[in-house]
């Protein structure tokens, strides 16, 4: 009878160590498990962060790429109105001579008259 309270004692005393155990154990499965879900939330939110910058940067992109258009299609009309403005300027230096000429010729016609008709008198 005695052994067998002994034994009963050394099974309580090991039942009770293992609960501990056990207990210890749990508790610090918990503490990692929140440890773990903290970091999970802390790489989500790196990784969202990351997402929407990476979006910003293609949208920037984006834009870049059209404004580089723009640039292309802003020089080709420049360079067509500057060739149209060379064309008017050459134009109106063509008129300026020829109304230049045109004053020359009347002159020298009305200097050719009035000789003429100092000749006929």
């Amino acid at each position: 009878i005695d052994e067998s309270e002994e034994n009963e004692k050394e099974i309580r005393e090991d039942d009770l160590f293992l609960s501990n155990i056990y207990n210890q154990q749990s508790s610090q499965l918990i503490d990692v498990s929140k440890s773990n879900e903290i970091v999970l939330g802390e790489d989500d939110a790196v990784v969202s962060d990351f997402h929407k910058k990476q979006s910003m940067m293609k949208s920037l992109s984006q834009l870049i790429d059209a404004g580089d258009e723009n640039k292309t299609e802003l020089r080709a009309e420049d360079d067509v109105a500057i060739s149209s403005m060379q064309q008017k300027q050459s134009t109106i230096q063509k008129l300026s001579q020829l109304i230049v000429q045109s004053v020359e010729n009347k002159r020298e016609l009305r200097e050719g008259n009035t000789a003429v008709s100092n000749w006929n008198e």
